[in-house]
């Protein structure tokens, strides 16, 4: 029998809700922030890749324009040695895998200090590359995924050249308040191995979970 997602939906992210509490890791922003969960009982790599893929086939039926983009980077400097300026960040992983999404990719990106360097970018996928996507999803780099419109694209640049941090609790900021400026989403996967509930979160303006809410269909 085929597991069946548990959806939920909150237009608060910041208020007591039953889909993600953004509240517990960082103080309410400029932008009101809501969300569209799909959970299942499930071990939780396996539902955190069933939610992406519900969460994109959802995206792609209400909203056909918007664009999957699969955000890229290192987790950690590497050392700014020849090599790595090099290998860059597309390179660098097609040797370490798994695949690359086939589409196109954004300019490769350094962000350098003290520690070394880190380089970051993004592919756009398509839908029949979802599970792929969720095995970025799980390794131990900067992968996140976000949807956004076809003109705003462009506009992602900056972030991809300034770069981001998460420590896995919560998406992070300087991301997330980017896409909610550009109408986009941001998908979290949600759950560990020991909670009961496993899956994954859109995140984006009240207005955009009002038209992802898969019970409005």
């Amino acid at each position: 029998m085929t597991a069946r997602a548990d959806v939920k939906v909150a237009r608060d992210l910041f208020a007591e809700n039953e889909v993600f509490l953004l509240g517990r890791f960082r103080s309410r922003g400029a932008h009101s922030v809501g969300g569209v969960a799909w959970l299942y009982g499930l071990a939780p790599r396996l539902a955190h890749a069933r939610a992406l893929g519900d969460a994109m086939a959802r995206l792609a039926s209400v909203m056909p324009g918007y664009r999957r983009v699969l955000l890229l980077g290192d987790a950690s400097p590497r050392r700014d040695e020849r090599v790595v300026r090099h290998q860059r960040l597309w390179k660098e992983l097609e040797r370490v895998g798994p695949r690359i999404p086939q589409g196109e990719r954004s300019e490769e990106h350094c962000v350098s200090n003290d520690e070394g360097v880190r380089w970051f970018g993004a592919v756009q996928f398509e839908l029949a590359e979802v599970d792929v996507v969720a095995d970025w999803l799980e390794r131990g780099i900067e992968a996140l995924v976000v949807c956004l419109p076809e003109p705003a694209l462009r506009s992602m640049e900056p972030l991809l050249a300034r770069g981001w941090s998460s420590d896995r609790s919560a998406p992070p900021q300087a991301v997330l308040d980017a896409l909610l400026r550009l109408d986009g989403v941001l998908f979290w996967p949600v759950g560990a191995f020991d909670d009961r509930e496993s899956g994954g979160v859109l995140l984006g303006s009240p207005e955009l979970v009002d038209l992802l809410n898969p019970r409005r269909a």
